[in-house]
């Protein structure tokens, strides 16, 4: 609910910048399919909030608003303040676990292309076919 009252009273100046792009950071327990052992409360306010960025994807598209919605699976919360744990790259699937960096290099890319191209939704997993329940 916090999302919807935050983006509601962003609006006004949203509409008024002439770039402006909206990232939602949800999670894979909002998507279809996912049958991993979470709240079911959790997982619908998460798909409620899937929902509403797609509504306000097509809704502001016309404004020129770019709306991404980024759906990380768990992450380790590595920091951008230490640089061994930030600069560290994985090389093996021994440790499965995504990081902070991971899901920032994502939403970098996909803010970073022309404004008229628009990256709608990305979906990250670790790769391991263990995010979904398969």
């Amino acid at each position: 609910m916090v999302t919807v009252l935050l983006t509601k009273h962003l609006l006004p100046l949203i509409n008024k910048s002439a770039a402006a792009d909206i990232v939602f950071i949800n999670g894979t327990t909002a998507l279809r399919g996912n049958m991993r052992p979470i709240n079911e409360a959790f997982s619908s306010a998460k798909a409620a909030q899937s929902l509403f960025a797609e509504r306000l994807r097509h809704r502001l598209r016309t404004n020129g608003v770019r709306v991404l919605t980024i759906y990380p699976p768990d992450f380790a919360n590595t920091s951008p303040l230490e640089p061994s744990q930030w600069n560290f790259r994985r090389n093996s699937f021994a440790d499965l676990t995504l990081t902070a960096r991971n899901v920032f290099e994502c939403i970098r890319f996909a803010l970073l292309q022309d404004r008229i191209c628009a990256v709608d939704e990305i979906i990250l997993s670790n790769n391991n076919g263990r995010d979904f329940g398969n």
